[in-house]
């Protein structure tokens, strides 16, 4: 299961049996075999630099993971857009609200992302 922000609303994605990512309308978002994603973790932060799994303000990451790996969402939105989604779901994690931390990770997103978006396009 992913989720993914369009629109201002989380929409929630389950593979089917045949291996694409849909919502509940059954429309496909995204193949989900391509296994090509530098981390393969739905955490903030990639590798090293990445928080624990049980952080709590890795659900607001883990949609941001998604559209930085999804060439379906890509294909319909900016890399600016995915990083203003990260701040403002941080925004909505009860230990991030009020605090630096969400303009704090999409400033490093917006620094350091472009060395991860992958359609040329709308970087």
């Amino acid at each position: 299961m992913k989720f993914i922000v369009f629109k201002g609303e989380t929409i929630q994605l389950n593979e089917d049996e045949n291996g694409f990512y849909r919502d509940t309308q059954g429309t496909i978002y995204a193949f989900s075999s391509n296994r090509d994603s530098v981390d393969n973790r739905d955490v903030c932060g990639v590798g090293w630099f990445s928080l624990s799994d049980g952080n709590p303000l890795n659900r607001a990451c883990g949609v941001h993971d998604y559209a930085y790996s999804s060439p379906v969402y890509q294909a319909y939105h900016s890399r600016q857009e995915a990083d203003y989604h990260l701040q403002t779901l941080l925004e909505q994690i009860p230990t991030a609200k009020g605090t630096i931390t969400p303009y704090l990770f999409r400033a490093v997103s917006r620094f350091l992302g472009g060395l991860f978006w992958e359609n040329p396009e709308t970087i």
